[in-house]
């Protein structure tokens, strides 16, 4: 269900009805020195128009952009990428640029006062937003960065990160298809499939379960593209409608099985990784070592 929001509006700071929340902020996974003031930052009041069910609920909190400034105002510049996590074991990663093109909001109550909940499309219920709620501008979003910069609840921590979160892959040293597998299990399976431990504890890790090689390629790939088909129990949402989502949904199994066994792959697609290198390298090493020796 996309919640469309229409427009943010700043109130006077005098108008906070309660003290926000507690917020964990981090900085590289480690909690940053010292209380950060969100109390102090302006009150932003946000109203969200839900098409399918044709209502609108208002929101209040405060700029994530602005709680940054404030709490890591020497490292900013530096920051990449936010991890927000949430109290479900929820866990994703959104590129620095995206808060800085468009506002978002970390709402904590209903501006009405009312119950802090939604009701969830996916899930069919009424769903607990607290502690936190990011919301998006999503006017200033294309149809595409709407499918994958979702609004995320229950946040209870913020963890700004200065290095890439590449999942231990060298994007330089393999080919676009595991490239594209990558970016699209990062962007839309890692918040609930955890890997090389990253990302979240939502549901299974694919490679601890062996996953494709119990069920094969095709069952992931039809799991991923209509998981209520599959399984009509499930609550993971299909990838979304992209032209070449079947080939996203291809390509992300090559990257899980290149995470099982990197060395074939590297084999199999005559590419030559560092890790060969410095194998071959320690080899020649190792024979002139022993042809020194009298």
């Amino acid at each position: 269900m996309k919640w469309i929001f229409l427009f943010f509006a700043v109130v006077s700071s005098q108008l906070w009805a309660q003290t926000p929340p507690k917020l964990e902020i981090q900085l590289d996974g480690q909690v940053i020195a010292g209380p950060v003031n969100l109390a102090s930052l302006p009150v932003l009041d946000v109203e969200a128009y839900s098409a399918p069910l044709k209502t609108s609920e208002g929101y209040r909190g405060f700029s994530f952009l602005e709680m940054a400034r404030i709490a890591i105002p020497q490292d900013l510049a530096r920051v990449l990428e936010i991890q927000l996590q949430s109290e479900n074991g929820y866990s994703v990663y959104y590129p620095m640029e995206m808060f800085q093109k468009t506002q978002a909001l970390m709402a904590f109550t209903r501006k009405d006062g009312g119950p802090f909940v939604r009701y969830s499309g996916l899930q069919k219920q009424l769903i607990t937003l607290a502690p936190y709620y990011l919301v998006w501008n999503a006017r200033a979003l294309s149809p595409n960065e709407q499918a994958i910069y979702n609004h995320i609840y229950k946040i209870k921590t913020v963890n700004f990160i200065t290095r890439a979160v590449n999942l231990g892959v060298n994007l330089q040293e393999v080919d676009a298809n595991i490239q594209l597998g990558q970016r699209t299990y990062k962007q839309f399976c890692l918040s609930c499939h955890a890997l090389q431990s990253e990302g979240g504890k939502v549901s299974i890790n694919f490679l601890e379960n062996k996953t494709i090689a119990l069920k094969g390629r095709d069952y992931f790939v039809k799991y991923a593209l209509d998981p209520a088909k599959v399984n009509p129990r499930t609550a993971m949402p299909e990838l979304p409608q992209f032209k070449n989502r079947e080939g996203m949904a291809q390509a992300v199994v090559d990257f899980l099985l290149f995470m099982e066994k990197p060395e074939a792959f590297y084999k199999d697609k005559k590419i030559t990784p560092l890790q060969e290198r410095y194998k071959k390298l320690t080899r020649m090493l190792q024979e002139a070592r022993a042809k020194a020796k009298p």
